[in-house]
């Protein structure tokens, strides 16, 4: 019985992903007539978010190498009786690509597992087409603050997720889960999976991106107290990456991704936890 889907975000038209909640639907519907017929209980889970929900990103390996090795896939391979996943990762994107994803789909989904990315992806993309739904710009708030710019979204997204936080797994992955995030009511919260394996690390709720001067560039001139906080995130990220780097064990060489080592370890403590419930 097939109990893992994965949605290739990068390489689905745009018809397609339009019609993706209809396609995933028929699918488990079927897995719900197998579970009758068979008399399983299984629950179903959503694993959306940015990259860190993608998978280990080995583009050495098949096409389907990293949907395997992912946290929806473990899940499914390692408790074939207990869980349908779906993975429906959004590499690249902003909290807000996942939060219409769930939007859209989580009344098909006993649960929902979201890896949070930085706020500060919803500034990158602020100018891209697909961006007026949300409306998230920084000219909304008059934060000339780096760090501050992306806390604030963070806590936008987490009022926004407070809506189905009675099925929902939070996961930190490339930024910490605090403030707001800390405050909800979830099935369970992992606040940071560099400190959940380290408990020497201290990690940042602000990660920003690797090209993120030239962005910020032009808008910090002038500024010396923006300018600070622009170099602050940045010593953030350079110091975040070099530290994944260092532990190959866990993260990818690129310094930015976890490896399949790490997601096969949360796929199995979410599972048993998920299953305690």
């Amino acid at each position: 019985m097939k109990n893992r889907y994965t949605v290739h975000r990068e390489k689905a038209s745009q018809d397609q992903l339009e019609n993706m909640h209809k396609l995933i639907k028929e699918n488990l519907d079927k897995n719900r007539e197998e579970d009758i017929k068979y008399n399983i209980q299984r629950k179903y889970v959503l694993v959306t978010g940015d990259s860190w929900a993608q998978g280990e990103l080995d583009e050495s390996k098949d096409s389907d190498w990293s949907a395997t090795h992912s946290v929806s896939g473990y899940l499914a391979s390692l408790f074939p009786q207990r869980y349908v996943a779906v993975g429906y990762p959004n590499p690249g994107w902003d909290d807000f690509e996942s939060i219409y994803v769930i939007d859209q789909m989580q009344h098909m989904f006993d649960y929902v597992v979201f890896f949070k990315t930085c706020g500060l992806r919803s500034i990158m993309l602020q100018d891209h087409p697909g961006r007026q739904d949300f409306g998230i710009t920084e000219e909304e708030f008059d934060v000339k603050n780096v760090i501050g710019q992306g806390r604030i979204i963070n806590d936008i997204v987490y009022e926004m997720l407070k809506e189905w936080e009675s099925k929902l797994i939070l996961i930190g992955g490339l930024n910490k889960i605090t403030n707001d995030g800390a405050k909800l009511n979830t099935i369970l919260t992992i606040p940071s999976v560099l400190e959940m394996y380290d408990s020497n690390i201290r990690d940042v709720d602000v990660f920003g991106w690797e090209d993120m001067w030239e962005f910020y560039k032009p808008r910090v001139k002038g500024n010396r107290a923006y300018q600070d906080s622009l170099l602050e995130v940045m010593d953030n990220f350079g110091k975040k990456k070099q530290y994944m780097e260092a532990n190959p064990h866990h993260y990818f060489p690129d310094g930015k991704h976890p490896n399949k080592v790490l997601h096969k370890s949360l796929a199995q403590y979410i599972g048993e936890h998920l299953w305690t419930l």
